[in-house]
């Protein structure tokens, strides 16, 4: 059966450019025809990550990103998940230099704004790859 997905999944993707690769994962900007959108195709080696798909697919939340579809294949998760396009705050901070002790604190609660909502889900969703 999944076979039949990761098939279906594939030929609803067309793949702009590749983002970056390691033994962990590799990552692909792509235009997905299912949502008729720039996406993100996050291929996650030797782990299977359905059931994390399955529960943030049920999370809707401005702090969280939307997660698309999934499927389990040959050892590996391929996730499309929204494109949040823009700079990350490391590009920020280099290029603009230090927040305002104002500015800070709104990120720090967006940001547990969001893990709330996962850590309150049913059952607990951990997010262990928090980066800037």
């Amino acid at each position: 059966m999944s076979d039949i997905k990761y098939e279906f999944l594939m030929s609803q993707i067309k793949v702009i450019r590749e983002v970056k690769e390691n033994e962990k994962t590799k990552i692909s900007i792509i235009f997905y025809e299912g949502s008729q959108t720039t996406c993100i195709l996050r291929v996650c080696k030797n782990r299977n990550l359905s059931e994390i798909c399955k529960a943030l697919m049920e999370v809707k939340h401005p702090n969280i990103e939307v997660i698309y579809d999934y499927v389990y294949e040959n050892g590996n998760t391929y996730i499309v998940e929204e494109y949040i396009s823009g700079r990350t705050l490391e590009e920020i901070l280099r290029e603009d230099g230090v927040f305002s002790e104002k500015k800070a604190v709104q990120i720090i609660m967006d940001v547990c704004e969001g893990l709330e909502i996962l850590h309150s889900h049913n059952p607990p969703i951990v997010h262990n790859d928090i980066n800037l």
